[in-house]
């Protein structure tokens, strides 16, 4: 074996050297060193548990505030470590200090963040269960004349819109009437309420744009006024019922109602598809708010026609097909099963 030659003339073996480099000053420096690294980490990672998602902030925010005080006190009293250090490397003290308190403050900040996001989304939802959000009052008439993307008050893009929009459910009944009016039986169907009320929807609410963009005394005294007008309230209303009337249409029919057998027709979409798609959108182009409270409007007019099936029913009255009955989930000979429909109905409804 080859030997290494020493100050004293000693041969030394290489399991003696390596055990000779590390001790002394050289072994109490890596350990420290690594030390301070296994801590870093430690807390790195005990900083990542209590940062890992919103979920926990939100579950159990004074346990886990309690817990990070209590870890990061336990870390703060490994500064002997750093003592240890401070003749050799302060510069990794400074470091391991200044990271420690930084990841508590940027901990506390993030939670502050957080919690503050957290009641800007609840204080809005908290609010709307005012009984004075259950009315028709808003602070800007002209909200229901413009788009929520435009700057301007007046719009001649939004004034087309409303226009077109208002026309293409026109064409959309008049073609649903001529395909299927059968002797007036077109009048007891839900899906025809709807569409028809889309009509009258849009149409009101192009001819409230219309008389805001080509009469602005008509502007001009709306917004002197600190009452909304009439018309404007009734359009609100009308807005949420066919929205929501809309929806419900489409999710029941696509879901329940259709069938192999059902054809599948242009006015089969236009009256059961894009009745909602386009009041979906139109509800995303729309300035004025939708509150919770007016969810009751869609709900009765639900039961409006869950009576007028039951009159229709007790009248006789039957269906294209001589059927005794308007829709088979809403066949009043099982009146279970019909109230069943009515009640789930309702509460999609509510949803």
């Amino acid at each position: 074996m080859r030997s290494v030659p020493n100050s004293s003339n000693r041969t030394v073996s290489p399991p003696s050297a390596v055990l000779s480099i590390v001790s002394g000053r050289r072994f109490c420096a890596i350990f420290s060193t690594l030390s301070i690294v296994v801590v870093e980490i430690s807390f790195y990672n005990t900083f990542i548990d209590f940062t890992d998602g919103e979920r926990s902030i939100r579950r159990q925010p004074s346990s886990e505030k309690v817990r990070l005080r209590a870890e990061t006190e336990n870390v703060c009293q490994s500064e002997q470590i750093s003592d240890t250090l401070k003749a050799r490397s302060p510069s990794l003290c400074v470091y391991v200090h200044e990271r420690r308190y930084s990841k508590l403050y940027h901990y506390r900040n993030s939670y502050t963040l957080k919690m503050t996001k957290v009641k800007s989304i609840v204080r809005p939802v908290v609010k709307e269960f005012q009984m004075n959000n259950c009315g028709f009052d808003h602070h800007s008439a002209d909200d229901f004349v413009k788009s929520q993307w435009q700057t301007r008050t007046k719009s001649f893009i939004f004034l087309l819109y409303r226009c077109f929009i208002a026309a293409f459910y026109l064409a959309v009944v008049i073609y649903s009437m001529i395909d299927g009016f059968s002797n007036g039986l077109y009048f007891i169907y839900l899906t025809n309420w709807g569409i028809m009320l889309c009509m009258v929807t849009t149409m009101l609410g192009a001819i409230l744009v219309c008389t805001w963009y080509l009469h602005p005394e008509f502007a001009d005294r709306v917004k002197d006024s600190n009452e909304m007008p009439i018309p404007f309230k009734i359009y609100w209303g009308m807005h949420v019922i066919t929205l929501i009337l809309s929806m419900g249409i489409t999710i029941i029919y696509w879901s329940v109602l259709y069938n192999d057998l059902v054809q599948v027709t242009a006015v089969n979409i236009l009256t059961h598809a894009f009745n909602s798609v386009l009041m979906f959108v139109d509800l995303w182009i729309v300035a004025y708010p939708v509150r919770l409270l007016h969810m009751f409007l869609p709900v009765c007019f639900g039961l409006v026609y869950a009576i007028f099936s039951v009159i229709y029913y007790a009248a006789g009255g039957v269906d294209p097909a001589g059927k005794h009955y308007i829709y088979p989930i809403l066949d009043w000979d099982y009146p279970g099963k019909a109230i069943l429909t009515v009640i789930g109905g309702v509460h999609t409804s509510s949803i």
